[in-house]
């Protein structure tokens, strides 16, 4: 294997899903640039679709040369666009954990696949979104604790929340930050 197609696979590489689909939005992104950086994205939108079936003629009639030449493009043609939906799927297939492969395994299109797998944790990401959000409302800084830390762990709650699309104004955080801070909690 050259050293440009190493190279190659490695910029295209894209990090795994934790199961429990934190950094799902991050993931997502990277997995679709990935996928556009192949030039396959529209089989995960959908806007590449399956060749159309040539005519069916009965056995016993003769096919004339134009008939034939279009069964063979037909032939080429479905032979790749399978070839580029199995790539698209083994890309998901590959970051994901085995739960969800098992969960999109046998829809019939990469697109339906991508659909159901979004669909599934853009629910999560509410769920998670609702869950650091109220962490984010009841942390306080502890008696004597260390401020750095504190505002440390404030970020990183913001950076959770903005990777979920989520959107945290400056000033509410900025006064949230000073509560937590002079409140301690009984």
């Amino acid at each position: 294997m050259s050293s440009d197609l190493k190279l190659a696979n490695e910029f295209l590489r894209v990090p795994r899903l934790p199961a429990d689909g934190k950094g799902f939005v991050v993931w997502k992104e990277r997995l679709e640039l990935s996928i556009k950086a192949r030039g396959l994205y529209g089989h995960l939108d959908g806007t590449v679709v399956k060749p159309d079936d040539p005519p069916t003629r009965s056995e016993t009639s003769v096919l004339t040369q134009e008939e034939v030449s279009m069964n063979e493009n037909y032939a080429k043609e479905i032979a790749t666009y399978l070839q580029q939906q199995a790539i698209v799927f083994q890309q998901i297939a590959s970051t994901i954990p085995d739960s969800l492969y098992l969960k999109i395994k046998g829809k019939p299109t990469v697109k339906e696949a991508w659909d159901a797998l979004k669909a599934d944790f853009e629910k999560r990401s509410r769920m998670i979104t609702i869950e650091v959000r109220k962490r984010l409302q009841d942390i306080r800084c502890a008696e004597n604790g260390n401020v750095r830390t504190h505002f440390d762990t404030i970020r990183t709650m913001r950076e959770e929340l903005a990777s979920l699309h989520q959107q945290t104004q400056v000033f509410p955080t900025a006064c949230h930050s000073a509560v937590t801070l002079t409140q301690s909690k009984p």
